[in-house]
């Protein structure tokens, strides 16, 4: 498969990448360059992987290949945050990934071909919170691989992804 990919050298997108060595992959580092360039550089992938956040352009990323796809068996996966479910004081944020769900949400429709894939990651392990809630990266990226493996006509709307409070106990019995 060919899969293109948005944020690519850091973070998450960098997981994904180095998790799908046995893929074509283009690598899309700053999702902002390529606003004009989306459809050309899609053309021939399989996969369009939006993990790259930049203000509003991975709504604008997402539209554009949906449009050009919308016809085809292929697959969108949009990188969301769990922020929309829980909440987060990074508003802008917020918003802008609330916009990118609205817009998946808006062009869903019955006779498209394209899945949309939309991912909930919660706390992610470059973030600064209790280390046993975060989720690493390949974690998350094992439930991309694992998208991407499922027959082309089933489509996951969307899939959260959370650590479980794990307590350890020291009793005995």
């Amino acid at each position: 498969m060919k899969i293109a990919i948005t944020g690519s050298n850091h973070s998450l997108g960098k997981n994904i990448c180095e998790s799908l060595v046995n893929h074509e992959l283009i690598r899309l580092d700053r999702p902002e360059n390529y606003v004009d360039t989306i459809e050309e550089i899609v053309d021939d992938c399989d996969i369009f992987i939006n993990c790259g956040y930049k203000d509003t352009t991975q709504t604008i990323l997402f539209e554009k290949v949906f449009k050009k796809w919308i016809y085809e068996k292929k697959t969108i996966i949009n990188i969301l945050t769990s922020a929309l479910i829980f909440g987060s004081p990074n508003k802008k944020y917020v918003d802008d990934k609330r916009n990118l769900e609205q817009k998946t949400l808006e062009l869903r429709t019955p006779d498209k071909e394209v899945r949309i894939i939309n991912v909930y990651p919660h706390t992610l392990e470059s973030t600064t919170t209790a280390p046993n809630q975060k989720l690493k990266f390949s974690e998350v990226s094992d439930i991309i691989i694992w998208i991407i493996e499922l027959p082309q006509d089933i489509e996951i709307f969307e899939i959260g992804i959370s650590k479980t409070k794990l307590k350890i106990e020291n009793t005995l019995i």
